[in-house]
């Protein structure tokens, strides 16, 4: 008697590989979400430890950590773009100011969002408790009229604002 062998023939090898890519998918895609997620949660943490930071400076020193040199319009707010300036009011809570105290503190010069663009940073530099415009130019943005001191805010990946305040729409 013959024995026969029994082999996989090439149809029931692709529908292994094909039910093996779907499924590796799906896991990706759920890491990915997740991942993201956790952006999301480390950005409102910054955000959140970055806007004490700066109330707390501005209770001691009775003014907000201006980068050095800077002249603000006492009718105006007070608007980083990131950059230098961020870095600049980074220096001053971490220790560059009068009494040496530290507000924040961060190995980094320069605090940036998890999907390595700068935080928006608005002071209250008339101190009216208002800015009238919190948005940076775009139709879609976070522009509006809110009370407060400070505001931080950032753009995650799927153009949802993470914001150090709160509005009706949140």
């Amino acid at each position: 008697m013959l024995k026969t062998k029994k082999h996989f023939t090439i149809i029931e090898l692709l529908v292994v590989i094909a039910i093996i890519s779907i499924l590796a998918a799906l896991i990706l895609g759920g890491i990915s979400s997740a991942r993201e997620s956790a952006r999301q949660t480390q950005a409102k943490t910054d955000i959140q430890m970055l806007a004490g930071a700066i109330e707390a400076y501005q209770s001691t020193y009775k003014s907000f950590p201006f980068p050095t040199g800077t002249t603000v319009d006492e009718t105006t707010e007070y608007k980083t773009d990131g950059t230098g300036t961020n870095k600049l009011i980074m220096e001053g809570l971490q220790g560059d100011n009068v009494r040496k105290q530290i507000f924040h503190k961060s190995s980094k010069a320069e605090i940036k969002d998890p999907w390595g663009n700068y935080y928006k940073i608005y002071f209250d530099a008339n101190y009216d408790n208002n800015i009238a415009d919190l948005g940076d130019g775009d139709s879609n943005s976070a522009s509006e009229s809110t009370s407060g001191k400070v505001f931080i805010w950032t753009k995650a990946k799927d153009n949802e604002y993470i914001r150090s305040w709160t509005t009706d729409v949140d």
